[in-house]
């Protein structure tokens, strides 16, 4: 009888003490973003390839204010594609860049660009995030500087906070408490036996 109510006592325990689930949040991402990109080798590129590297774009955003890295490769049909990161003071997320980089008429060497971006993994707070935004602006290909601005969602993943960990481990103690009190009785019992 005793075991049983210390069970029933140690499922209560759990059921208060593991806090609320955390919930995974859809973030609004907007922000913008000068950034001067740097020339590159071609290599496998056939007619562009340039790098904004860390220190050489700082943005401001919805989520904070960031810095910017992309390594970007242009076909000979126009679209552009590589890869970028948005990082944070202490966490970010990165992925795929794509899309066309339109010229503008009377203005050679003056790209608008509707760049997609697709994350595909993050640190931090963003640890397994997922989501998409849109990079559109202009771009100076004889100064290698561009201005963009970004619109979309990132997808962060469920993280519990610090007071949801408290409370499991309190849980966990209850239990550990329960299944303690639960032995003790059974060796007493058997002892007396």
């Amino acid at each position: 009888m005793d075991m049983v109510k210390n069970a029933r006592v140690a499922l209560l325990a759990i059921a208060l003490c593991s806090g609320a689930a955390a919930r995974a949040d859809m973030l609004t991402f907007t922000g913008d973003v000068f950034a001067q990109a740097v020339v590159l080798p071609q290599g496998s590129c056939p007619v562009f390839h340039n790098a904004v590297t860390a220190g050489n774009a700082n943005g401001t955003s919805s989520l904070g204010n960031f810095g910017y890295t992309s390594d970007t490769c242009v076909t000979p049909a126009g679209p552009v594609s590589g890869i970028f990161g948005i990082n944070f003071a202490t966490d970010g997320f990165s992925g795929t860049l794509d899309g066309p980089n339109t010229a503008i008429a009377g203005m050679p060497g003056f790209f608008s660009p509707t760049f997609t971006y697709t994350i595909l993994s993050g640190t931090g707070r963003f640890l397994g995030s997922s989501g998409q935004f849109l990079g559109t602006g202009t771009i100076n290909a004889p100064a290698q500087q561009l201005n963009l601005h970004f619109a979309g969602t990132v997808n962060a993943p469920a993280v519990p906070e610090p007071a949801t960990w408290a409370m499991m481990l309190l849980g966990f103690g209850f239990v550990g408490s329960a299944m303690r009190s639960v032995r003790r009785q059974r060796t007493a019992t058997v002892s007396h036996s």
